[in-house]
């Protein structure tokens, strides 16, 4: 009991960012009982907010060894070699993270990201599609995704993934758009004829912008604008066009040609 109340204290104090002082308390509670799994593992947890992560990781080390089937551990583990660039122990203790729970989201986003930074990017975008699959409102898993596949040269895909994290209410990747993805032509978004009754729009500071089309069989003169005005092409009612950033909730029409 006394050991449970000195680790009580220590997650306590490390949800308020006290680190030190959770880490004073496992200390205690290891002193009383040198089995505490769940102690090592959240001593090892509070030395990676630290910055210790050699540190961190012998203590996820003894945690696993009483405790093998800690999928958290793992995982945690896993975050500390990523930050110390070992993306491949990393990935493996991502894996074995899995293993234990197939269903955490999170542990395929890192692994992604893991996987990302050891160049591999296919394997980076199959580890998001399967945290996507889980929990389809992640949005870092689409920010990430984007971030795999313009890397894997699909400029077109990464748009697509940021522009849906950005609906998610992400900034970064509304930026990206903004900046990388205004050249792109409507033939790489053309799903509004399968889809006429698609609602797209975003909201830029506070005000809901939306497209501006006259009708299929127009594109719009991308060219004549600029990345400051455009941020993603787009449908709605089966119009073509782009959303373009306006300080108000007013249809502006913009010059279209013909195909």
């Amino acid at each position: 009991k006394i050991a449970l109340a000195y680790y009580n204290r220590g997650v306590a104090k490390g949800k308020s960012e006290d680190y030190w002082g959770a880490i004073a308390d496992y200390n205690k509670a290891l002193e009383i009982n040198p089995q505490y799994a769940r102690a090592f593992a959240n001593r090892g947890a509070a030395k990676d907010e630290l910055g210790d992560y050699q540190g961190a990781i012998a203590d996820y080390n003894k945690a696993l060894e009483i405790n093998p089937d800690d999928a958290n551990a793992y995982y945690n583990r896993g975050n500390a070699k990523d930050e110390l660039k070992d993306y491949q122990g990393a990935i493996a203790d991502y894996s074995k993270a899995i293993g234990i729970n197939p269903d955490d989201a999170d542990v395929y986003v890192n692994r992604g990201i893991a996987k990302r930074k050891s160049k591999d990017y296919q394997g980076a975008i199959a580890d998001y599609n399967k945290a996507i699959e889980i929990t389809p409102e992640l949005a870092d898993a689409y920010t990430n995704r984007g971030i795999a596949r313009k890397l894997a040269n699909d400029l077109d895909g990464a748009c697509r993934d940021w522009r849906k994290a950005a609906d998610f209410g992400l900034t970064q990747p509304a930026e990206w758009v903004k900046k990388q993805c205004w050249h792109l032509t409507l033939s790489d978004f053309n799903d509004c004829e399968a889809s006429p009754r698609r609602k797209a729009g975003v909201l830029i500071d506070d005000h809901e912008t939306w497209d501006c089309g006259i009708g299929p069989g127009h594109r719009w003169a991308a060219s004549q604008l600029s990345p400051a005005q455009v941020i993603v092409p787009a449908c709605h009612n089966g119009h073509y066009g782009f959303i373009q950033r306006r300080e108000a909730r007013s249809h502006s029409w913009l010059k279209a040609i013909q195909h």
